[in-house]
């Protein structure tokens, strides 16, 4: 898919933390896929688990907290012959996630999200895609047309998930508005343009 298309389609992107970890956010200007966290932690081993629990981590100086995976309900997981859970489990904390958006706010799945985990002061971070994607200009990205985090089931079908679920956008072939996530398999450079605030909706400030 043409960027332009994209940046069109979803003129914003959003990124739901909490506010645990704004203080390594503003001193690096980064985010960091969990995998990275974890090893940088020396929590390794936690790469191929499901976290029941949110994880609190110190990383240096820094306390930096990983949310939960209870949404990934296991029992409701169709992840075909070719994937093990752990390595699901491995494959989506390889990744760091934004939500789709325009000004007005994420998707719905974003606003969800942020609802769920607000109960530990949950944050957002607003980032206008172009500037997202040129300040990333070398790392590759990718888009999903599900919640990859979140399985349901639909008439009695579990969800179907998996790194195949993973597309790279230039190769993205359906409508931007399908798209569900927008996601870096590497640690991701926030440009000078990026807000916070404290709802999917606002107020936005700089982010200092």
């Amino acid at each position: 898919m043409n960027p332009d298309y994209f940046c069109a389609a979803w003129p914003h992107s959003y990124h739901v933390t909490s506010e645990a970890n704004l203080p390594s956010i503003r001193r690096s200007r980064m985010l960091w896929p969990a995998r990275n966290l974890l090893e940088r932690a020396n929590r390794p081993q936690l790469v191929h688990r499901r976290r029941t629990d949110d994880l609190l981590l110190r990383i240096e100086t820094l306390e930096v907290l990983i949310r939960n995976q209870i949404p990934l309900d296991p029992d409701l997981l169709d992840l075909g012959p070719a994937c093990t859970l752990a390595e699901y489990i491995a494959c989506l904390n390889s990744y760091v996630f934004f939500w789709p958006g325009t000004a007005i706010g994420p998707s719905d799945d974003g606003v969800r999200m942020f609802e769920r985990t607000n109960g530990t002061r949950a944050i957002v971070i607003r980032v206008p895609t172009r500037s997202l994607l040129e300040a990333n200009a070398a790392s590759p990205k990718y888009v999903a047309t599900c919640n990859t985090g979140v399985t349901w089931t639909e008439r009695g079908i579990k969800a179907r998930r998996g790194p195949g679920v993973f597309q790279c956008l230039d190769e993205f072939s359906e409508q931007a508005i399908h798209v569900c996530e927008i996601c870096f398999k590497c640690e991701i450079r926030l440009p000078d343009s990026t807000e916070l605030g404290a709802s999917p909706t606002g107020p936005w400030n700089e982010l200092l």
